[in-house]
């Protein structure tokens, strides 16, 4: 999901003799941000909170407010939060949000996004544009949201990634009437 899939797309595309196959839910190719077709001008404003989230310390700051409040927001909050009803409870955005107030534990959360719009190591850089460049080798089954509060559908239906890989092998599955956090919105 989301980063977790950022992550299995650079492993199915640099290590793929080690899995056979990929599953990515809420979490667009790595070309789709490079793409006008995919990235429009509604994705930029989506991502707008990745300007934030790169600052030093504002996102700190206004994550951790009001004992986490934005948190409990962008779970459970109309703009991003699930659609189905409880299906993150406030116990749970409570159990989230404590667990994100230990000491460092925010700022290394934030420091995934900080790091990805940074500048990277040679190698690094290397293994990201290997990503952007293959083709999956490996079936793949790519999920995603229709009411998703960080992803247009066009980075995912406009993929280039759709163009350029085998149609036996990837699959792509609009979830209807669900949110961001798709596992909570639609487990079944």
């Amino acid at each position: 999901h989301d980063w977790g899939g950022m992550v299995a797309w650079n492993v199915a595309a640099n290590f793929s003799e080690m899995i056979k196959g990929l599953v990515t839910i809420c979490s667009p190719h790595p070309l789709a941000y490079e793409e006008k077709q995919c990235f429009t001008l509604d994705q930029a404003k989506k991502s707008l909170y990745f300007l934030l989230f790169k600052q030093p310390w504002l996102p700190e700051v206004w994550l951790g407010h009001m004992e986490g409040k934005e948190i409990d927001s962008i779970l459970r909050g109309k703009k991003m939060g699930v659609l189905r009803r409880n299906a993150i409870t406030l116990e749970d955005s409570e159990r989230i949000r404590a667990s994100l107030a230990r000491q460092g534990r925010l700022t290394a959360a934030l420091n995934y996004y900080r790091s990805a719009m940074g500048h990277q190591s040679d190698i690094a850089s290397k293994f990201v544009r290997k990503t952007c460049e293959s083709v999956i080798q490996v079936p793949t089954l790519q999920m995603y949201a229709d009411c998703d509060g960080a992803f247009c559908p066009s980075m995912f239906e406009n993929s280039p990634y759709r163009a350029c890989s085998h149609s036996s092998t990837q699959t792509l599955i609009k979830l209807e009437n669900c949110s961001h956090w798709a596992q909570q919105d639609r487990p079944d």
